[in-house]
C-alpha cells in the first residue's frame, strides 16, 4: 500500500513540475480555421488537447456501455436464474426428502428450466423419477448424466434401475461402462457381483482379479471374494471336472480358511483318496468351528452305522460341549442304534429353550426306543420351539449356502445365522394373524409348519399327528 502511494505521489509531482516548466517557456500555438486564425499559448494548447482527448474517450466509453447495456442485462438475468435454479435444486433434495410430491415437482421445474444440463439437477430428476415410479423417466436422466460431467452416477443410476427391473444383461453392460469411463469402485464390484449372479464364475474371477491389480477392491476383501468364487466354481464343475474343482476349493481354503462350504466341499472331493483324507480336512475345518454341513459329510454314505458314529466321535473330541458336536454324535448314535448314547449326548440341549432339530431329534430318539408318549410330547414342543440356524441372505432363509445373495445379489452375502424366532407372537396373536403369518413367505423356514392356535382354542384329541419312523 505504501509502494502505491508513494509511486502516485511521484507522478503528481512530476507533473506539477512539468507543467511549471512548460509555463516557463517561451512559445505559441497558432491555429487557423478557414480565413480565421487564433494565437494562443503553448500551455493552453497543451490543455486543450488534453481535453479533447478527454472527451473523445468519454464519447467512446458511453458507445461501448450503450452497445454492450442488452449484453450486460442477459448476463444479469443468467446469474440471477443460475442462483434461482441452484436455490430451487436444493428445495427438490429437500422435497423428495420430505416426500412432499408437490413441492419436489414444482421446485424441479424451477431448476430444470434455469440449470437443464446440469448434473445435480439430471440426478435430483432422475431420483425423483425412482420416487415416483417412472422407470423410464429415471433412465432418460441416468443416461443424459452418463453422456455428461456425471457419468459416475449416470451409469450407477442406469445399473440399479436394470437390477431393480430384473435385466441382468443391461445391469452388467451400465456396469461395464462405468468401470471402463470412469474406474469407480462400485463398477468393479458389481462387474462381478453379477457375472457371480449369473453363474459365470470364470469371467468373475477375471475381472476380480483384474480390479485387485487396478486395486479397487481392498485386498482382504478381494481374497475373500476369490475365495468364495471359487468355491461356487468348484461346485458347479465337481461332477464334470473333480480334479480341477478339488484343485480350485484347495486354493479357496488356503485364502479363506473359515469358508465352510470350501471345507465341505473339499473333504467331499477327496473322498476317492478315503475317508482318512476326508476326516483330516474335516478336523481342521472343525478346530475353526463346528458346522452341521461338515458333520453331514463325515456321517454321509456309503459309510457303515458304525464308521460313521466313529467319525462323529472323532469330530466331537475337538469340541465336546459344542452343539454341533452333540447333535452329530446323537444323530449317528441313533443311526447305530444306540439309543442310550444319542440320548446321554442329546439331553443337555433339550434340557432349556431347544431348538427345532434337537426337540425333533429328541422325538425320534424316544420313537426309536418305544417311547410313543415322549416322542408325541417332544413333536408338540418342536412346533414351538426356537429356530433352527441356518444359511441367510439378507434376511431369507436358504437351504444351502450360495456364493451370491439371492435377495440383494451381494457377492459372498450369505451368512450362518438364526431366523428371527415369531413363535411367541404366534401363539398369542388372532387367528387372522396367524393366518397371514403361515402365508407369508419371508416367515418361511423350510417346510410350512402350521402355526398352533393357542391352547384354550385348541383340541388336541382331534389333530392327528405323524410320528417319524427311525430311518
Amino acid at each position: 500500500m505504501n509502494r502505491v502511494f508513494g509511486l502516485v505521489l511521484v507522478t503528481l509531482l512530476t507533473l506539477v513540475a512539468a507543467a511549471a516548466w512548460l509555463a516557463e517557456q517561451p512559445g505559441s500555438v497558432t491555429i487557423t480555421f478557414g480565413d480565421a486564425s487564433r494565437q494562443i499559448s503553448l500551455v493552453a494548447a497543451l490543455a486543450l488537447a488534453a481535453g479533447a482527448l478527454a472527451g473523445v474517450v468519454l464519447v467512446v466509453d458511453v458507445a461501448r456501455w450503450a452497445v454492450r447495456m442488452p449484453t450486460r442485462r442477459a448476463e444479469r438475468r443468467a446469474r440471477e436464474a443460475e442462483v434461482s435454479g441452484w436455490r430451487a435444486a436444493g428445495e427438490a433434495v429437500v422435497a423428495i426428502a420430505a416426500g412432499d410430491k408437490p413441492a419436489a415437482e414444482t421446485a424441479l421445474t424451477v431448476a430444470e428450466g434455469a440449470l437443464p444440463a446440469e448434473p445435480l439437477v439430471q440426478l435430483t430428476a432422475a431420483q425423483k423419477a425412482q420416487w415416483l415410479g417412472d422407470v423410464e423417466a429415471a433412465r432418460v436422466h441416468f443416461a443424459a448424466l452418463a453422456n455428461g460431467e456425471g457419468a459416475a452416477a449416470g451409469w450407477r443410476g442406469l445399473m440399479i434401475e436394470a437390477r431393480r427391473q430384473g435385466d441382468k444383461d443391461a445391469a452388467l453392460s451400465a456396469a461395464k461402462a462405468g468401470l471402463e469411463r470412469t474406474g469407480a469402485v462400485w463398477a468393479a464390484e458389481a462387474v462381478v457381483e453379477l457375472q457371480a449372479s449369473a453363474g459365470d464364475h470364470e469371467a468373475a474371477i477375471a475381472s476380480l482379479g483384474e480390479a485387485a491389480k487396478k486395486q479397487l477392491l481392498a485386498p482382504d476383501r478381494a481374497k475373500r471374494w476369490r475365495a468364495v468364487l471359487l468355491t461356487a466354481h468348484a461346485e458347479a464343475t465337481a461332477l464334470a471336472e473333480p480334479d480341477a474343482a478339488r484343485r480350485r476349493v484347495v486354493e479357496a481354503l488356503a485364502l479363506a480358511p473359515e469358508l465352510v462350504p470350501a471345507a465341505a466341499l473339499a473333504a467331499r472331493l477327496a473322498k476317492p483318496k478315503g475317508w482318512r483324507a476326508v476326516m483330516a480336512v474335516l478336523t481342521e475345518a472343525w478346530k475353526r468351528g463346528p458346522h452341521p454341513d461338515l458333520m453331514t459329510v463325515a456321517l454321509a454314505p456309503p459309510a457303515q452305522p458304525q464308521d460313521a458314529l466313529n467319525r462323529a466321535l472323532e469330530l466331537a473330541k475337538l469340541a465336546p460341549e459344542h452343539a454341533e458336536s452333540r447333535l452329530g454324535v446323537a444323530r449317528a448314535a441313533l443311526t447305530a442304534g444306540d439309543h442310550g448314547r444319542a440320548l446321554a449326548s442329546l439331553s443337555p440341549l433339550a434340557a432349556a429353550d431347544p431348538e427345532k432339530r434337537v426337540a425333533a431329534l429328541m422325538a425320534e430318539i424316544h420313537r426309536a426306543s418305544g417311547q410313543t408318549e415322549e416322542a408325541l410330547g417332544w413333536l408338540t414342543k418342536a412346533l414351538y420351539a426356537r429356530p433352527d440356524p441356518c444359511w441367510m441372505g439378507d434376511g431369507r432363509p436358504l437351504r444351502a449356502w450360495a456364493p451370491v445373495s439371492p435377495v440383494s445379489g451381494t457377492l459372498d452375502g450369505v451368512r450362518w445365522l438364526y431366523p428371527p424366532h415369531v413363535g411367541t407372537a404366534a401363539q398369542t396373536a388372532p387367528r387372522e394373524a396367524q393366518a397371514t403369518a403361515r402365508r407369508s413367505p419371508a416367515l418361511a423356514v423350510g417346510p410350512a409348519i402350521a402355526t398352533p392356535m393357542p391352547k384354550a382354542e385348541t383340541k388336541p384329541t382331534s389333530v392327528p399327528i405323524a410320528v417319524p419312523r427311525a430311518p
